[in-house]
């Protein structure tokens, strides 16, 4: 057998809890830091369950993000997010 009639490897599919299968894509994530604090972390990769919609990060996409967020950095903008409390109802 030659070298030319080796298949390549193949990558299985990152799968869900859910069992469905995973796609990359670029996202947006709210993560909560505090009670009363929230961040948006823009443009993150992740594998994003094509049936219920759950991201999975990597190992080096979440050390970056914990860096990120550990840093003095300032963040790229700031937003004004309103709160509705159903209790209040």
């Amino acid at each position: 057998m030659s070298l030319t009639q080796i298949a390549p490897p193949r990558v299985a599919p990152i799968l869900c809890e859910c069992g469905g299968v995973c796609e990359t894509r670029t996202i947006n994530f709210t993560l909560r830091r505090s009670a009363d604090t929230v961040v948006l972390l823009r443009n993150i990769s992740a594998e994003v369950c094509q049936m219920c919609g759950e991201p999975q990060f990597t190992i080096p996409t979440t050390e970056k993000m914990m860096r990120m967020l550990h840093s003095k950095r300032n963040p790229d903008g700031v937003m004004l997010v309103p709160i509705y409390d159903m209790e209040a109802l």
